[in-house]
C-alpha cells in the first residue's frame, strides 16, 4: 500500500492525527480500501463514460482527487465506457492494493443511497 498516495486523498488534519497517535499498518490499510472505493466510484461516474466521452473525462481530469486526476489517463479511451474492472485494476495498481476483484465486486454493486425525511 502507498501510504503517500493514500495521505494525498486525506484531510491534511486527519493525517496529522493519525501520524500522532501512530495509526497502525491495518488502520492505514483499511483507509486505503475505503478511498479505494471512493476513488472508484468517482470514476465510474456517468456509468463509466470517461473511457469514450470527452467531456465527463475532461471533468474527471479536474477532479479534487489526485488519485482521480492521475488515474483517468492511464485508463482506455476509445467507443467504449470504463467497466469495473478497467477502474478496479488501475486503482488497485495506483494505491498498490492487493484485491482489485474484490474491489470489482464493490464497484459492481450501487452504493446505498439515504434520502432524509422532508
Amino acid at each position: 500500500m502507498d501510504r503517500d498516495r493514500v495521505a494525498a486523498e486525506l484531510p491534511a488534519s486527519v493525517v496529522a492525527w493519525l501520524d500522532a497517535y501512530g495509526a497502525s499498518e491495518g488502520t492505514w490499510t483499511a483507509l486505503a480500501r475505503d478511498r479505494a472505493v471512493v476513488i472508484g466510484r468517482r470514476l465510474l461516474s456517468s456509468d463509466g463514460e470517461g473511457g469514450w466521452d470527452g467531456e465527463v473525462r475532461r471533468i474527471l481530469l479536474d477532479d479534487a482527487s489526485p488519485a482521480v486526476r492521475a488515474i483517468v489517463p492511464l485508463l482506455p479511451v476509445g467507443a467504449r465506457r470504463w467497466t469495473a474492472r478497467d477502474i478496479a485494476r488501475a486503482v488497485c495498481s495506483y494505491l498498490d492494493l492487493a484485491g482489485a476483484d474484490a474491489l470489482r465486486r464493490v464497484l459492481r454493486v450501487p452504493p446505498l443511497v439515504t434520502q432524509q425525511p422532508d
